[in-house]
């Protein structure tokens, strides 16, 4: 079994599943390829763009005490999220297929040990 879903074409954002891993192939960040295996992962989601509010205030605190400093809000970017043994990792999303991504999560997730899901309440 091997599948490849393509999230980006250039630079290229591609994600291999195979039977046991999957690959990421990021060519803009390269820190974020590798090998994963499903049984070392404990969970994976798509995260969509949202406010960091830590590096905010840091921000806001800094402007109030430096001359001229400016506050404004920082953003996360959109981003898939992992729980990769034990160690959180992210592979951070631009000019992405948004269709592509939710599909290559789902079949991720299906790999899981059941042990590691959990019910999520909406």
């Amino acid at each position: 079994m091997q599948k490849e879903y393509i999230l980006k074409q250039s630079p290229l954002l591609k994600i291999v599943l195979r039977k046991k891993e999957f690959e990421i192939i990021n060519h803009q960040y390269s820190k974020e390829s590798g090998f994963f295996s499903y049984s070392k992962l404990y969970d994976i989601e798509f995260r969509e763009k949202s406010t960091d509010y830590v590096t905010t205030g840091f921000i806001f605190l800094l402007s109030i005490i430096l001359p001229g400093g400016r506050s404004r809000l920082m953003k996360f970017n959109e981003r898939i999220r992992m729980n990769y043994n034990g160690k959180e990792r992210k592979i951070i999303l631009f000019d992405y297929d948004r269709k592509v991504v939710a599909e290559v999560i789902s079949e991720i997730q299906k790999q899981i040990d059941p042990k590691y899901l959990t019910v999520r309440k909406s």
